[in-house]
């Protein structure tokens, strides 16, 4: 886990906002995808940067958006969210598996 934190903490996030201009919003990237940009900075082509908000104007077509790290998540909730997905030893998840487990009752 430790990894994985320093992972997440020592790459670069880039932060900020990006608008598009469309005849029509295509609404075909959304909140948690990422963003990379052609055509400007080479780094930009691979920069991963996690869309955050996106506003569309229907009216002109513009979607803008704002990409940067999650600022409202820290090491405590990475920390929980591997808590929530650890299972009991032996346990698969799946009922009819862990039927000899049980004691008592009905599957």
């Amino acid at each position: 886990m430790a990894a994985q934190l320093l992972e997440a903490f020592s790459t670069p996030h880039y932060q900020g906002t990006v608008s598009i201009l469309e005849d029509e919003c295509s609404g075909d990237r959304g909140l948690g995808n990422v963003l990379n940009l052609t055509g400007g900075r080479p780094e930009w082509g691979t920069m991963k940067a996690v869309i955050q908000q996106m506003t569309e104007d229907l009216d002109t077509g513009r979607t803008t958006y704002t990409v940067g790290p999650p600022e409202h998540l820290g090491p405590q909730d990475l920390i929980e969210l591997q808590r929530c997905d650890r299972r009991p030893e032996g346990n698969t998840g799946n009922q009819n598996a862990n039927v000899s487990q049980r004691s008592t009752g009905l599957p």
